[in-house]
């Protein structure tokens, strides 16, 4: 490979992220795309044209482009997904972190980044029991955030911190909101409560899924909810 075509792949490569797609997305993917499934959602890497909270620009990576590069399928997933977690770093936010970063006044990016860092964040909700109940779990730009739930050993992280499984409630394709187990919950309210709030607030092209998911901590398992019979809704979460 001469000079020119390395440095055109490294650029490329350096562009690549990731994103979660729902199972009934209404952009079907090219065929023979790379894409990786997780329970009954999709990733899929993308090559990031512009990027920022108000516009993201990025086209399919083709079966051609993997033979260009040399690459598998699972190589440009991994590199999408290392670069979204060292791009679009994680967030977890209350309710009141929320309000706080919507009534400061400030860009929303920025308000964001004056949030506590995510690995500082995950102590201070251990140190307090996850008192608030649920989170808003997405990444620093709050714009196509719920493929952090595929970073590696994020969902894991949260589990043991909170010392329970988690429920993973798919608000769109931006965030996904987080709920301990140990909550006095009712589950099986879950998909009447996606259901309507994908058909009453949730952009067509933004819906992600109409059910829940649960993340089992002792078996690093991502689960639908109801989980299908066969087991086809689980996938394990890579650890770091």
């Amino acid at each position: 490979m001469n000079d020119a075509l390395r440095n055109s792949r490294e650029r490329a490569l350096a562009s690549l992220c990731i994103r979660l797609i729902g199972p009934e997305t209404a952009c079907p993917l090219p065929e023979g795309s790379p894409r990786r499934k997780m329970a009954d959602l999709t990733l899929v890497p993308r090559l990031l044209i512009e990027d920022s909270h108000e516009r993201c620009i990025s086209s399919t990576v083709s079966p051609a482009m993997l033979r260009l590069w040399g690459m598998t399928e699972d190589d440009v997933i991994e590199t999408a997904i290392r670069n979204s977690e060292r791009l679009h770093p994680p967030v977890l936010l209350s309710m009141e972190d929320m309000e706080a970063v919507f009534s400061s006044g400030r860009p929303l990016i920025d308000a964001v980044a004056g949030m506590p860092p995510f690995e500082t964040r995950i102590a201070q909700l251990a140190a307090t029991g996850f008192s608030e109940g649920f989170y808003i779990f997405s990444d620093c730009l709050l714009h196509l955030g719920a493929a952090v739930i595929s970073y590696p050993g994020l969902l894991q992280r949260i589990a043991d911190a909170a010392g329970c499984d988690l429920y993973l409630l798919p608000s769109s394709v931006h965030e996904v909101i987080l709920i301990p187990a140990s909550q006095p919950i009712d589950a099986e309210s879950f998909p009447e409560i996606i259901r309507s709030a994908n058909r009453s607030f949730v952009a067509p092209e933004d819906c992600l899924s109409d059910h829940a998911y649960r993340f089992d901590r002792a078996q690093g398992l991502l689960l639908s909810v109801p989980a299908p019979a066969s087991g086809a809704g689980c996938v394990r979460v890579r650890r770091r």
